[in-house]
């Protein structure tokens, strides 16, 4: 389905409305969405973490979060964009797009442990 989707024209000119969800589809969806549906591969993810305070807790490596919300929220900021434009005829690629450069700087700073 990503690869149809990107095989079609851009809906506008903007740098999100270009970019490809099929190279994110096998490395984002069909790995991090395995947490939402708590399959195998999820429960592979979850072990014991040591913790600051010395406790251990059942958890995801720190770094699996912060990939999981930041690539989440880039995905989702482009099907929402292409629908809100599509399926409700309004308007929002200058708010997306905002929203994208927005992400874009903060992704930057994301630091991994």
């Amino acid at each position: 389905m990503a690869q149809k989707r990107d095989a079609f024209p851009p809906i506008t000119d903007t740098p999100l409305a270009m970019r490809g969800l099929a190279s994110w589809y096998t490395s984002v969806y069909a790995q991090l969405s395995s947490v939402s549906h708590y399959d195998r591969y999820s429960m592979e993810l979850v072990k014991p973490i040591e913790q600051k305070d010395g406790t251990v807790a059942l958890s995801m490596e720190p770094h699996w979060l912060a990939l999981l919300i930041l690539y989440d929220a880039y995905l989702d900021m482009i099907q929402c964009s292409e629908v809100t434009q599509v399926c409700f005829k309004q308007q929002t690629s200058i708010k997306f797009e905002s929203f994208f450069l927005e992400w874009f700087s903060l992704s930057k700073q994301l630091k991994i442990d």
